[in-house]
């Protein structure tokens, strides 16, 4: 075997082992994302007293509650160990009542339920407060026997119930090591009843400063984004390429989807169309919903599946940039897997939207194709018209060689 043919099989096993590697820890992330984290409430109770709060510490309530389906049950209610009720089960949180993995069976999905849990905290914590995030769709929040907040309407009758959404920081009540938190949940028109994402518990100082830079950088995530799309707007007026027009208008839609979800809820709701379309469509019979989520995910993994394929054989084939796109459009992958196991109810993972981030790294490599691509172009030009020159150059000597000889 010559040596350029050696060169080129040690090249293809090089990219070989790379797509085995990357393809095996994407694997080992989707277990890692599917495994059942330990909880921080067992049975209804959580202890959090080894927790570091004077380091500015904040837990995540997730769990097993204790649960009571078709119960609106008050704080009276568990007031003696005489009148203590039975509980129907410990409720996986987050996640949804009718979630294969929620609970010891399944629940319809609409319905009304009450969530209890005992927490004991140290004093350390001045100003407990709680941040409560997506609950599907109506909630009451009593602490240690006073009502919290109540958002929406809870009832079971449909005439008195009326659905609300806000991401809220609320006090508990202070000067207390122990906390009895009842949340009284009622969903009559969604697919998905229950905590969508834990309930947060620590200082509300602490709270409040993580929500402002979560807020922070989701603007900085926003901004980047449209100035993404504001250039490759311009690049394809003055261009008039496709590829640009369409990168302008994805990171468009990245940026008004990172506006609707996140800290600042429902700023770009009235002109996202697929944001609306999407929330309809949690208005539709259940059994539709229900079809529409199982067809519309297996139809999200097929087209992932089939994109790693045709990248795969992009980097065999040793095509430009194929490496790079091959691992920006795995780490997409995986965060939609995550957002897809989350929406499930399945597994450790407890934030929402990731693919916006797993969209910002694809965004960013095929800006750096793009920048590559023109900047090569751009040395191209530069070359030719260095080359032009020497043959100016060349032709001038000829002409000034022929000018001599005709002179002798």
């Amino acid at each position: 075997m010559n040596q350029r043919g050696l060169c080129k099989k040690i090249n293809l096993n090089w990219r070989l082992v790379f797509i085995l590697v990357f393809v095996a820890g994407m694997f080992l992330a989707i277990q890692m994302i599917y495994s059942e984290g330990q909880g921080t409430v067992d049975s209804g109770k959580a202890v959090v007293g080894g927790c570091d709060f004077k380091g500015n510490e904040l837990i995540p309530l997730d769990g097993q509650w204790e649960f009571y389906w078709e119960r609106l049950w008050e704080p009276e209610h568990f007031l003696t160990e005489a009148h203590r009720l039975p509980v129907d089960t410990f409720m996986k949180v987050p996640g949804s009542w009718r979630d294969k993995m929620g609970g010891s069976r399944n629940y319809p999905e609409h319905g009304v339920a009450t969530y209890r849990l005992k927490l004991k905290y140290p004093l350390v914590i001045q100003d407990p407060a709680l941040k409560i995030q997506r609950v599907a769709t109506a909630y009451k929040l009593y602490a240690n026997g006073q009502l919290i907040v109540e958002v929406g309407k809870v009832s079971d009758k449909p005439s008195e119930f009326e659905r609300g959404y806000e991401m809220l920081i609320v006090d508990l009540p202070k000067g207390e090591q122990e906390l009895e938190l009842i949340m009284q949940v009622a969903n009559l028109d969604y697919a998905r009843g229950g905590f969508r994402e834990s309930p947060v518990f620590g200082s509300k100082q602490v709270l409040e400063r993580q929500k402002m830079i979560l807020l922070g950088l989701q603007l900085v995530f926003v901004g980047s984004v449209f100035i993404f799309a504001i250039h490759y707007l311009f690049l394809f007026i003055l261009q008039k390429g496709k590829a640009a027009l369409f990168f302008s208008l994805l990171c468009f839609v990245n940026a008004l989807s990172a506006l609707v979800w996140g800290e600042t809820p429902g700023i770009a709701g009235i002109i996202l169309l697929p944001t609306l379309f999407f929330e309809a469509l949690l208005l539709t019979p259940v059994e539709f919903m229900v079809l529409f989520e199982s067809a519309h995910c297996m139809l999200i993994v097929v087209q992932m599946i089939y994109i790693i394929g045709v990248l795969v054989k992009a980097v065999l084939h040793k095509r430009d940039n194929a490496v790079i796109m091959f691992l920006a459009i795995g780490i997409f992958v995986l965060s939609i897997l995550a957002d897809i196991l989350n929406n499930q109810g399945i597994g450790s993972i407890t934030i929402s939207y990731m693919f916006l981030y797993g969209n910002l790294v694809v965004i960013i490599a095929m800006s750096y194709i793009q920048a590559k691509q023109q900047s090569d172009a751009h040395k191209k030009i530069i070359l030719y018209n260095e080359q032009l020159v020497e043959a100016d150059k060349l032709k001038d000597k000829l002409m000034a060689a022929e000018m001599s000889l005709l002179q002798a």
